[in-house]
């Protein structure tokens, strides 16, 4: 992988190893502080299932093909910024991306970033295709509030906690 990833080696290798062993969950959340690399390592295990290994992050290809990322609007106003529910509209887009077969052969793959984000009507229409996952397709959810979340969609994916990176790591 091309992507510079520091640390959270651990995560990083159960995905790879679920991925090999073809063992791989229909939906996964990655839960953790803000700030500590679960939007990279999400791309990275995103970029393995659309079988783009060598994929590399740029301005004019921020993922793959076969990778959608859903994040939630950001408003200022009066100088205070703050992040917007994502819509049930906005999911009900995202899951027809999730519905077209694979270009590459492998797998279509939505990233919800802060997915504590996600109304209640968002999470109700997520959780029908949670219910009834597509064969090639992979839903990964990413928040550092999982108290927001629903329990019937925390009930139906994996769960993977990423823990801050220890200085000895992060300085060698």
């Amino acid at each position: 992988m091309v992507m510079d990833i520091i640390g959270h080696h651990k995560e990083r290798k159960m995905l790879r190893t679920s991925l090999g062993q073809g063992n791989i969950a229909q939906a996964y959340l990655f839960t953790g502080p803000r700030g500590i690399g679960k939007s990279l390592c999400a791309l990275e295990f995103a970029s393995l299932l659309a079988k783009e290994p060598d994929f590399e992050p740029s301005e004019d290809k921020p993922h793959p093909f076969d990778v959608k990322i859903l994040r939630p609007l950001v408003e200022t106003k009066r100088g205070v910024t703050k992040l917007r529910n994502i819509s049930a509209e906005a999911v009900r887009e995202s899951l027809g991306f999730l519905s077209h077969f694979p270009v590459s052969g492998g797998f279509r793959v939505l990233i919800i970033e802060d997915a504590h984000t996600l109304s209640e009507t968002a999470q109700n229409v997520l959780l029908k295709t949670l219910e009834e996952p597509q064969s090639t397709a992979v839903i990964i959810l990413l928040t550092h509030e999982v108290g927001n979340m629903l329990s019937t969609v925390l009930s139906r994916v994996k769960r993977v906690r990423f823990d801050f990176v220890p200085e000895k790591i992060l300085f060698d």
